[in-house]
């Protein structure tokens, strides 16, 4: 394999882990609330007879909580909203879990307390680790069983999603070639424009002042002074200090009455004055670009991570809802 199919290869899988994890691991920094003896008791939701305590699912809407830009701006709707959205995940990670123990696969000590050992290397001291497990109504053994179970749903998913979801370049070609038709580059313009604002509460007479400052520039312009000092001059616009060059645009990027008007343009060729409701444009055409297909070279690089990330998602979706089918599934309220 060459160094650079390597190298996006290690991406994939760095995007593909990503993409399969349900909900993250309990971090450790995010809770600082302390569990009730009811909330530990009262159970929140049954898979398969394996009661899943209220106590668990609040922790994990603490923890997105936390993790949240606008934590403490949350509302109570929105909390109850979010813990439905949990409760969801627990069911899918528990379901996972079960899959998980009953293929087989298992955990070995030496990786759960690999796990243990970085969490703990993220406080200053063993003591705040284990009070911030205190505070999360944790003990070590329980936390190592909450590792194991993350464990075992990575390995699940890794042997029955990411590794069954790898495409070769030959599989992606075959996409390209099945589905061209998604690969057409629409026609595309380069254009530099001047552009006259005219305020939102200008009079009648105003608006012709402002009209006869376009058509001014424009005779600068057709008369053979540059376009682009022109631009940088005159132009009120965002591109003025480009020399109005906009770019390549798609003309279905542009208002459609400007469209009508760019379309008729040739190579080099200015516009005439396009009247705008929030002003007057005048245009050059620099360059045009027909319709074209893209050559699979040009998309490859894109489609070898997005497929995969497709795929991905899909079988993880088909994959939970087998699960879920033949699952007995209790939510309590």
């Amino acid at each position: 394999m060459k160094k650079d199919e390597r190298i996006r290869m290690k991406k994939i899988i760095g995007i593909l882990a990503m993409a399969v994890l349900i909900v993250p691991f309990y971090t450790l920094y995010a809770t600082r609330c302390t569990l009730s003896y009811a909330a530990e008791q009262k159970i929140a939701v049954s898979v398969n007879g394996v009661n899943i305590s209220e106590a668990e699912v609040q922790r994990a809407v603490d923890n997105q909580i936390a993790g949240g830009i606008f934590h403490k701006t949350i509302t109570q709707e929105k909390r109850e909203q979010m813990r439905k959205s949990v409760i969801d995940a627990l069911i899918d990670k528990e379901l996972l879990y079960q899959e998980a123990k009953r293929i087989g696969l298992g955990v070995a000590k030496s990786e759960v307390k690999e796990v243990l050992k970085r969490d703990m290397a993220k406080f200053k001291s063993k003591k705040d680790f284990y009070k911030t497990l205190e505070r999360q109504g944790l003990d070590e053994d329980s936390y190592k069983d909450l590792i194991e179970k993350e464990l075992l749903i990575k390995k699940i998913l890794k042997q029955e999603v990411e590794d069954k979801a790898r495409l070769s370049e030959g599989d992606i070609e075959k996409y390209y070639n099945e589905n061209k038709n998604k690969f057409v580059s629409p026609e595309k313009v380069k254009l530099r424009e001047i552009f006259i604002k005219v305020p939102a509460n200008a009079t009648s007479e105003e608006r012709k002042e402002r009209k006869k400052r376009a058509d001014d520039i424009r005779g600068k312009a057709v008369a053979g002074e540059d376009f682009a000092k022109l631009a940088k001059e005159f132009s009120e616009d965002d591109y003025k200090e480009k020399g109005g060059d906009t770019g390549y645009l798609h003309l279905n990027m542009l208002d459609e009455e400007v469209a009508k008007e760019i379309v008729k343009l040739r190579t080099n060729e200015i516009s005439g004055i396009i009247e705008h409701l929030y002003g007057f444009y005048i245009f050059k055409m620099e360059d045009k670009q027909p319709e074209r297909l893209l050559k699979f070279e040009e998309v490859k690089d894109r489609l070898m991570i997005e497929l995969p990330l497709r795929k991905v998602k899909e079988m993880r979706e088909a994959l939970i809802n087998s699960l879920k089918a033949k699952a007995i599934i209790k939510i309590f309220q």
